[in-house]
């Protein structure tokens, strides 16, 4: 998995390609596109999880010594 760093900068070359090519107005247009197009591909993923039954599961899992899945 590439570090935060590696991502950043990916995406920083990306938005300025976008940018540059006219396809959207700044990088600021370039964030919420892509975080559209993330909140489309998970809205369409199924059920959700609670967020209580989540924790739950971290905390149990981390209370036991045990990896989180």
């Amino acid at each position: 998995m590439p570090s935060n760093d590696v991502t950043g900068k990916r995406f920083a070359a990306c938005a300025r390609e976008e940018i540059a090519q006219g396809d959207l107005a700044g990088k600021r247009e370039v964030v919420f596109d892509a975080l559209r197009a993330e909140i489309l591909k998970g809205s369409g993923s199924g059920a959700g999880i609670p967020a209580e039954r989540v924790f739950a599961e971290v905390r149990a899992a981390l209370a036991a010594g045990g990896a989180v899945r």
